[in-house]
């Protein structure tokens, strides 16, 4: 009598990618205003008012829910199963870096903004902590091919979002620029002042959602060797997969250029190698294709150099070829004593500051680094003017900090006024 045939039941979604699938495809998309406090209002050069964060700050909170939710799945696994809960020695270096990361923002003078993030910097020890859970997480979830394929696909979603996003920027209209991306990134409330928004990139710089061109660079480092190595799979389709990650790397190499980013560039030149060797008997198989894609990417690349007079040469160039910045006139100031000493075109000015809180009458006495004295003739609005030929392009004045009940003074240095 025939055997029948053992019925497999098919593999339903496996709903532990849901959290992959959200900092993979969703997290680096998000670009939103974010309206805080710097926390350093007490800071002499930090002033009282708020800040507005667009590209960092909620990337930064919907990550560290997302992590909070895997670490949760993670604990009631290892409640399930115990000491069966797999787990490999390459990972000890990881829990280590995860531990001195929480360590050090426990230890921090502002803790507060080591965990919650802060002005310009909103990766907080949560997130790099974060990056540690969801590097352990994928280890334990993502256990077929069909797994894979569908973070992946995740994957492939959020970088072709990101490539027309800095596409737009290199060649269009920044898509942040125009009244529906605008309308996307500010709340309804704001709505009205809309046509106000600008952000301060030049024309062509490629930052998509990421707000510095040199993570961009990091970006395409980091995915150009995955799309390429997706190109010469084995995977069923190939043939419509293999143009459409050529296409992504394509475009990858498009918004690194314009990005400028030289660890871009250095990364794709590095994995490129890397690529050569993993995959050099596949390369000579597709030697044909591979070579008419490269010749036909070069020239259109050149068609584009040439018609936008050698902009994207020139920003290659310029990549590797920074000129060293001339130095600055004002290039210190620091405090002795009671004394501020600037340093200017090389010279040292003494500035002592005399205030009477019970008359509210104030001086300057100003001396250089031999402790000559320096007059101060006084100029327009109340500034005193060094008479030394030395100091004649500083000018200082008096203000009151009344919050305080004293006094201070502010300087102007190359028009740039500090306190």
């Amino acid at each position: 009598m025939p055997k029948r045939s053992k019925y497999v039941k098919p593999r339903r979604f496996n709903i532990a990618l849901i959290p992959i699938m959200a900092v993979l495809g969703v997290v680096p998309l998000i670009v939103f205003a974010y309206n805080y406090s710097t926390g350093l209002e007490d800071k002499p050069y930090m002033d009282s008012e708020g800040r507005v964060d667009f590209f960092l700050a909620w990337k930064l909170y919907v990550f560290t829910a997302v992590v909070f939710a895997m670490a949760c799945v993670i604990i009631y696994k290892l409640y399930r199963e115990g000491k069966k809960i797999r787990f490999e020695k390459i990972f000890i270096p990881l829990g280590v870096y995860a531990t001195l990361a929480f360590l050090s923002g426990v230890f921090s003078d502002y803790p507060h903004i080591a965990f919650t993030g802060g002005f310009e910097q909103f990766e907080s020890t949560f997130a790099l902590v974060g990056y540690s859970v969801t590097a352990y997480y994928a280890f334990l979830f993502v256990e077929t091919e069909k797994d894979l394929k569908l973070v992946l696909a995740a994957l492939t979603f959020s970088v072709i979002c990101m490539m027309l996003i800095g596409l737009s920027q290199a060649f269009f209209t920044d898509f942040y620029q125009t009244s529906l991306g605008k309308h996307l990134i500010l709340p309804i409330s704001q709505w009205s002042t809309a046509h106000k928004l600008e952000f301060t990139f030049e024309k062509g710089r490629v930052y998509m959602s990421l707000y510095n061109p040199n993570y961009v660079g990091s970006y395409v480092s980091f995915l150009f060797p995955v799309y390429m190595m997706l190109a010469f799979n084995k995977w069923k389709y190939r043939f419509v997969l293999a143009p459409a990650s050529i296409a992504v790397g394509v475009s990858l190499i498009l918004v690194l250029l314009g990005s400028g980013s030289r660890s871009g560039f250095i990364g794709v030149a590095i994995s490129v190698v890397f690529l050569l060797i993993v995959m050099i008997r596949k390369l000579f198989r597709y030697i044909v294709p591979i070579t008419f894609v490269v010749l036909l990417f070069i020239s259109v690349v050149h068609k584009m150099d040439m018609d936008s007079d050698r902009y994207y040469s020139n920003r290659l160039f310029s990549a590797f070829n920074r000129e060293k910045a001339a130095e600055p006139n004002f290039s210190d100031v620091s405090a002795d004593g009671d004394e501020l000493l600037i340093t200017y075109c090389g010279n040292t000015l003494h500035i002592e500051f005399d205030y009477d809180v019970q008359t509210g009458n104030y001086s300057f006495h100003l001396t250089d680094d031999a402790g000559v004295g320096i007059e101060g003739a006084m100029g327009e609005e109340d500034w005193i003017v060094p008479s030394d030929e030395r100091f004649s392009d500083l000018k200082l004045h008096a203000v009151g900090l009344e919050m305080y009940n004293t006094a201070g003074f502010g300087v102007v240095i190359d028009g740039k006024e500090w306190y």
